[in-house]
C-alpha cells in the first residue's frame, strides 16, 4: 500500500494550462494546452515515438544487467506454450527464491489532461495504475512454467520516474555491483537522459543527433563553416605569456658565449644544453 500526502491542486498563475487549443506535436490537431500535456497519450498521434521510448528503457535494463554478471535476456519466449504473451527482460536464477525475473516496461503520461488532478491528490496513483495493468497481462505466464518466478513490471512517465516495483528490479540489478550505490546512480541517471530524449522527440521533434544527413553529394560540396574574422573575442585566444614562455626556451636574450646553467635533469629532459648553452653538469667540467 502506497503512503501518499493528499495535496492541493493550486491554480495556474496564466492561463496556459487550463486551455487547448494548442496543436499537438503527435496528431496536428488542437487539442492540447501550451504545455504540450496530453500529446506524449495521443492516441490519433500514433504509437511511434512512444514504443522507441519503451525499448530503449528495456535495452537499458538488460545493457545493465549484463554488465554486473546477471544472465539476462531480452524479448525471450514465452514460458507459456499455449501462450504467445511474453515479456521485455528475463534475468536468470537471481529472484529470492533462487528462480527468473521477468520485468515488462510500460511508459505513461504523469501530466495527461483526464489524470493529472488525480495524481496531484495522490501521488504514484499513475505508477501503480500501470503495474497493475502490466501485471494482469503477464503474471498466470511467468509463473506457467515455474511458480517461484516473479514479475516485475517497470513503470516509467516522462520525468524518468519509476514505480516502486520498478524499482526493486533496479535494487536486484545493483546489489550484484561492486559498488551498488554508485551503480545504482548511474543507472538512474542513464534512465533519465534515454526519457528526456525520447519525450524531447516527441514533444519538440528530432533532438541533436538524429537529424537525418543530407545526400552526400550536397554534403560534398558544402564548404564547411567560414573562416574566423579578428575581432575582440578571437584576439583573446593568443596568450601573451605564451610567447614569453617560447623566448626563454629558444634563449632569446643570450649571447653566443653566455651559457646558462640549468640543473642536470631539467636540462635532460628540456634538451637544455642545446637550447640554452650548458648545464651544471657542464658548466663544472
Amino acid at each position: 500500500m502506497r503512503l501518499s500526502v493528499t495535496q492541493i491542486i493550486p491554480s495556474p498563475f496564466t492561463g496556459a494550462a487550463t486551455t487547448t487549443s494548442e496543436r499537438c506535436p503527435a496528431c496536428g490537431m488542437h487539442h492540447v494546452n501550451a504545455h504540450l500535456d496530453g500529446s506524449l497519450s495521443c492516441g490519433p498521434g500514433g504509437t511511434a515515438f512512444v514504443t522507441l521510448w519503451h525499448d530503449d528503457i528495456a535495452r537499458m535494463f538488460h545493457h545493465m544487467a549484463r554488465c554486473v554478471g546477471i544472465p539476462a535476456t531480452l524479448e525471450p519466449a514465452s514460458v507459456d506454450v499455449d501462450s504467445n504473451i511474453r515479456t521485455d527482460i528475463r534475468l536468470s536464477g537471481v529472484s529470492a527464491r533462487c528462480a527468473d525475473v521477468f520485468a515488462d516496461v510500460i511508459t505513461f503520461e504523469l501530466t495527461e489532461p483526464a489524470t493529472y488532478a488525480k495524481e496531484a491528490a495522490q501521488p504514484g496513483l499513475s505508477a501503480d495504475k500501470a503495474e497493475v495493468t502490466k501485471f494482469n497481462k503477464h503474471f498466470a505466464s511467468v509463473v506457467a512454467s515455474n511458480h517461484k518466478n516473479e514479475l516485475k513490471p517497470v513503470a516509467v512517465s516522462e520525468y524518468g520516474t519509476i514505480g516502486p516495483q520498478g524499482m526493486e528490479l533496479v535494487d536486484i540489478i545493483v546489489s550484484r555491483a561492486h559498488d551498488p550505490t554508485s551503480m545504482k546512480t548511474y543507472m538512474m541517471r542513464r534512465l533519465a537522459v534515454v526519457t528526456a530524449t525520447h519525450t524531447h522527440r516527441r514533444l519538440h521533434g528530432r533532438v541533436r543527433g538524429h537529424v537525418p544527413l543530407r545526400p552526400a553529394a550536397e554534403r560534398a560540396a558544402d564548404p564547411g563553416p567560414p573562416d574566423l574574422v579578428a575581432d575582440d573575442v578571437t584576439e583573446q585566444t593568443a596568450s601573451a605569456d605564451d610567447a614569453m614562455t617560447m623566448e626563454e626556451r629558444e634563449g632569446v636574450g643570450l649571447g653566443a658565449g653566455d651559457a646558462a646553467l640549468v640543473p642536470d635533469d631539467d636540462g635532460a629532459r628540456r634538451g637544455g644544453c642545446a637550447a640554452r648553452g650548458a648545464c651544471a653538469g657542464c658548466a663544472g667540467a
